[in-house]
C-alpha cells in the first residue's frame, strides 16, 4: 500500500510540473504556426521557371509571413524598441507586398493579390 501511495505521489508531482510548465510557457510559441504557415504555403507553390515571376511570388508570401509575425509582436510584446520595428515592419512589408502585386499584375504573374489571396491587409489579421 505505501509502494502504490508513493507512487500516485511520485505521478502526481510529475503532473503538476507538467501542467506548470504548460501555463508558464510564454506565448511566443504562437509564432510557430506562423512560419509553419509561411513555409508551406512557400514549398507548396508551383513555380513558373520565370525567375523574376517566381521570386516575387515567393517574397510576397515571405513578407506575408513577416507581417503575421510583426502584428503578433506588436500585440503581444513587452520592449518598446520591438513593438515599433514591428510596427514598422508591418507598414513597409505591406508596401512592398503591394509592389510585387502590381508588379505580378502587369508582368504575366497573373492576377497578383487576386490570385493569391488578397491584399496583405485584408488577407490576414
Amino acid at each position: 500500500m505505501k509502494t502504490q501511495v508513493r507512487k500516485l505521489s511520485a505521478v502526481a508531482v510529475i503532473l503538476s510540473a507538467t501542467a506548470a510548465a504548460a501555463i508558464a510557457q510564454p506565448p511566443s510559441h504562437e509564432m510557430k504556426p506562423m512560419t509553419r504557415q509561411m513555409a508551406e504555403k512557400m514549398e507548396s507553390m508551383p513555380m513558373t521557371g520565370n525567375a523574376d515571376i517566381d521570386f516575387a511570388r515567393m517574397m510576397r508570401e515571405h513578407h506575408l509571413g513577416g507581417i503575421d509575425m510583426a502584428r503578433w509582436e506588436a500585440q503581444h510584446g513587452k520592449d518598446p524598441k520591438m513593438k515599433e520595428m514591428a510596427r514598422h515592419i508591418v507598414a513597409s512589408q505591406e508596401k512592398e507586398v503591394r509592389e510585387f502585386d502590381k508588379w505580378l499584375s502587369s508582368h504575366g504573374g497573373k492576377r497578383g493579390a487576386e490570385e493569391m489571396g488578397g491584399p496583405p491587409e485584408h488577407r490576414r489579421k
